[in-house]
Formats: structure tokens, C-alpha cells, sequence
């Protein structure tokens, strides 16, 4: 089916319950050779490299469980030189840039809110913090590792609940959808680098399919027909610590205050790595 058409059908259904089944049955622990054939199907099917994995296929209980494997140690060498901002995902570079008057770049010419990705008012600090900052989209396919971790040491002061929309963040959806990163369902995680005496957000965002994101911080379930929530953390938190999970594919947004980011090391459709370096501080920073 044409990504236009899916997007046409997706705007007349119930896309969160149809999430939910999807993801119910993702969950479902079949039969040993009908859960072999599902998975070497889908290994087959997206290119997936099982030697990187902790297990093999018979030590998955079903599909879902098989999305947010573990990686072997040293898979993922992390770079710690503190001027370099890591990239926390394995994924492909979407957009990035500048913020421009508390907008970011979703797709040409369509553009996002930072107030609505964090549920507050345009005047609220936290909002202000990014205004005219930094910002980098990240695309996970279903090939993906999909854990995601932290882009630097810190505090995690803060996660939210945004509950929200479902469509998919597949280029041709952003590209249609108006403010679809700030809209669909996420959890936005509020760091603090007392290094650099600066803050900043990474957020998980939910799609058609991936209404599901976990996280050991706290103990919502996202697509559960929960309402919006906030919870205090205030936790250290290391620069590649493991953060969040995708039930299924997706997408996370970061943003930078001000004058922290010097120079993007990457290009819009490239891939990235967990753990390389996607960017430099400012030296100030």
C-alpha cells in the first residue's frame, strides 16, 4: 500500500485501539514453530544482525519481546569525551538545526512546537529554556535496536506523559501531517548537566503500531488510556545509561538550549549508531 493511502485510510480509523490489538498481539507467546517461523521472518525481512544480540530466537517469548532485545557488551562503544554530544539511538537522522522562535523543523514546511512536545504553555520556563536552542529528530526502523539511552550524563530531573495521536512517522507522514511529533503519544525526559549548567530534553514518540513505551523510572504504560502525567525523578543518570524501550519502531526528539551545540556532525538521512558522536559543544559549553 502507498504511504499516501496508508495516511488517507489512518485519518477515518480508530488508530489507538488498532494499536493496541497490534500490540497485544505482538505480545502473544505462540506455538515454538509458529514463534520461530514469525521471527526468522521478520530477521529475514528487515536485515536484522542476530550476532549482535543476547539470545537467540528460541529465547524470545514472542515478537515483542524480540524488539527490544539487548545488545552483547561492547556492541555499542560509547564515546566520552564531554564536548561530544552521543547520539542515543540506532537510527537515521530525520531533521536537525536550529529552533526558531519555539519551532522546529518537522519536514519542509511543516514545522513543530516546543511547547506542544512538552505540554505547556509557549511563556512557561521550560518551554522558554529552547527557544532559539538546538534540535535533532532520529527515525527508528524496525531494523533498530530499540532501547534508547541517554545522550549525556546528568540528572534526570523529570519524565512526562504526553498522551496523544498514533499516525506513523514515516517521512511521507510528516511531510502531511501537521505537528505530528508534537501531537502523537510521548514520553519527554527532562535532563539536567550541572557540568555545563544547561538542560536538556529527549523525547520518545509514539506512532501507528509502537503505542507502547516503557521505562524502569516510572511505571506508566503508554496507549493505556492514561491521562497526562508527571513524574519527579531527580536521579544521576550516565552518559549511555539505557533510558526508555519502543514496543516497535519509532522516532525521538532532542532539544538544546542556546548556544551549546557547535557544529553537527551528521546529514539529514544518515545513519547513526548509539554511542557516536552526532555533534560538538560549544566551548563555552
Amino acid at each position: 500500500m502507498k504511504d499516501g493511502l496508508i495516511i488517507s485510510t489512518l485519518s477515518i480509523l480508530p488508530k489507538k485501539p488498532i494499536a493496541r490489538f497490534m500490540g497485544w498481539n505482538a505480545r502473544l507467546s505462540l506455538p515454538k514453530p509458529f514463534h520461530r517461523l514469525l521471527i526468522r521472518y521478520f530477521v529475514w525481512k528487515y536485515d536484522i544482525n542476530l550476532e549482535e544480540c543476547n539470545g537467540d530466537i528460541d529465547d524470545f517469548s514472542s515478537l515483542s519481546d524480540f524488539f527490544i532485545r539487548t545488545l552483547k557488551d561492547g556492541r555499542r562503544p560509547i564515546a566520552m569525551d564531554e564536548h561530544t554530544l552521543i547520539s542515543p539511538v540506532d537510527g537515521r537522522v530525520h531533521t536537525f538545526g536550529k529552533i526558531v522562535n519555539g519551532e522546529f523543523k518537522q519536514y519542509d514546511g511543516q514545522m513543530g512546537a516546543v511547547s506542544e512536545m512538552l505540554g505547556r504553555a509557549q511563556d512557561d520556563k521550560s518551554s522558554q529554556r529552547y527557544q532559539d536552542g538546538d534540535f535533532i529528530i532520529i527515525y527508528l526502523s524496525p531494523q533498530d535496536y530499540h532501547r534508547v539511552h541517554s545522550h549525556e550524563g546528568g540528572t534526570l530531573k523529570e519524565i512526562q506523559y504526553q498522551p496523544g495521536q498514533l499516525w506513523p512517522v514515516f517521512p511521507v507522514a510528516t511531510k502531511k501531517i501537521d505537528h505530528l511529533f508534537d501531537r502523537n503519544e510521548r514520553l519527554v525526559f527532562h535532563l539536567a548537566h550541572p557540568n555545563r549548567n544547561t538542560e536538556s530534553v529527549i523525547s520518545m514518540i509514539g506512532a501507528f503500531g509502537v503505542g507502547r513505551m516503557t521505562t524502569d523510572w516510572n511505571p506508566v504504560i503508554t496507549n493505556n488510556n492514561t491521562p497526562q502525567q508527571d513524574f519527579t525523578i531527580n536521579k544521576t543518570i550516565q552518559r549511555g545509561q539505557e533510558i526508555g524501550r519502543f514496543e516497535l519502531g519509532s522516532t525521538v526528539v532532542l532539544f538544546f538550549e542556546p548556544n551549546q551545540i557547535a557544529e553537527w556532525k551528521v546529514q539529514s538521512g544518515q545513519k547513526v549508531r548509539l554511542g557516536e558522536g552526532i555533534a560538538t559543544f560549544t566551548a563555552q559549553a
